[in-house]
């Protein structure tokens, strides 16, 4: 979560011209931002075992930092492993991921 936090994106602030102010601009937001995060979730993904995130953590990048392919990749790779186990924490786990996915496939 602690990627997810405001103020770590700070460093997206761009000069606003001859007066000194910030621009977020979406786009440019993206373009200098986007291949950090979206190589950081590559680079876990291709990880064996892959490490488990959190779910909000996941949807909170994949929002902010436009990275819906990577993050959904992920998701369903946690969901696989959970979907064979059915203990009782397993299987709640399991639902709140299954609602995630779904989540992300509505976005």
């Amino acid at each position: 979560s602690l990627l997810a936090r405001p103020f770590h994106s700070q460093f997206l602030k761009q000069s606003g011209g001859p007066s000194g102010g910030s621009v977020f601009s979406r786009h440019s937001r993206q373009c200098r931002s986007l291949n950090v995060i979206q190589s950081l979730l590559r680079a876990l993904s291709k990880l064996r075992p892959m490490p488990m995130l959190d779910t909000d953590l996941l949807i909170s990048l994949a929002s902010d930092f436009n990275t819906w392919h990577e993050v959904i990749s992920m998701l369903e790779h946690q969901y696989c492993i959970f979907k064979a186990n059915s203990s009782v924490e397993t299987l709640k786990y399991r639902d709140k991921l299954l609602a995630v996915i779904r989540h992300c496939y509505d976005d």
